[in-house]
């Protein structure tokens, strides 16, 4: 198993504005694992773009990290069905 291998789930009530929660942590998670500030930006945008807004929303939201051999995967979910993607492979 490598050093960076984990698991990250977060459930969010769809009753909230967590944009900036959310953000904050995927630049903290990728920061950590020891991507450059441009690509933090970009693979941030990505999960952002697919996120619901407002009363789009409607459900609970599943965040989801996972690094696993050698790549790290964004996952967002809501009503069991998957929202947005986002994997890169680890620098």
């Amino acid at each position: 198993m490598s050093e960076h291998d984990f698991l990250f789930l977060l459930r969010l009530p769809g009753t909230g504005r967590f944009d900036p929660m959310l953000a904050d942590l995927t630049e903290n998670v990728l920061r950590h694992l020891g991507f450059t500030p441009a690509a933090i930006v970009e693979i941030g945008e990505e999960v952002r773009a697919g996120l619901p807004s407002g009363e789009a929303a409607g459900g609970d939201l599943e965040v989801r990290f996972q690094a696993r051999g050698g790549a790290i995967e964004i996952v967002v979910s809501t009503r069991g069905r998957q929202i947005v993607r986002a994997s890169r492979r680890l620098p």
